[in-house]
Parts: C-alpha cells; sequence; structure tokens
C-alpha cells in the first residue's frame, strides 16, 4: 500500500481490513461505493473469499465489473479463476 500511495499517478482513496471473509468484502465495498462511488477506478483484495463478496456489490450499485473498475484480487482460487475467464476474450482464455 505504501509503494502504491507513493506513486503519483495512483490515489488511495481508502484502505479497509475485511478479514480475509467473503461477508466482509461485500459489507466493505458497500461502504467504499456509498462513500466514493464514481471515484472507484480499482479495487484491491489480498485475497479472492472478499473479492468474490465485492462483486455482487458492486454490480447491484450498477458498476460492471473488470470494465467500470478494475478488479485485482490474489490467491487464485478455482471460482475467481471462472469468473475471470467470463471477462477475458476468448484467445486470452487459459
Amino acid at each position: 500500500m505504501d509503494t502504491i500511495g507513493r506513486d503519483p499517478r495512483m490515489k488511495v482513496l481508502e484502505s479497509i481490513n475485511g478479514d480475509l471473509l467473503k461477508s466482509r468484502g461485500a459489507e466493505c465495498m458497500r461502504y467504499l461505493l456509498e462513500e466514493y462511488g464514481d471515484d472507484i477506478d480499482a479495487v484491491f483484495s489480498h485475497n479472492d473469499e472478499m473479492t468474490l463478496g465485492a462483486l455482487p456489490k458492486i454490480e447491484e450499485a450498477g458498476y460492471i465489473p473488470g470494465s467500470d473498475m478494475i478488479i485485482i484480487s490474489i490467491d487464485g482460487g478455482q471460482e475467481a479463476i471462472a469468473l475471470n475467464e467470463d471477462f477475458l476474450p476468448q484467445e486470452e482464455k487459459i
């Protein structure tokens, strides 16, 4: 986070501890959307579970994950990989 915060091209709006839980990922994303809305260009999660919780909240707010907001997650769990493949053009699929 410190490295990203020092990059003049990026602005960290807020960092929240999601406890690595899907439910907390949803709660945190709901709050961030209410607080920052259209100012959110990217979302970084420290694990796939939080990302999987955040994605429905992003969609419910009318945004398209991967298009309106860049989504970055860590783990490479099967459910996250399957979702990622839905957004890739056919020639880029694994």
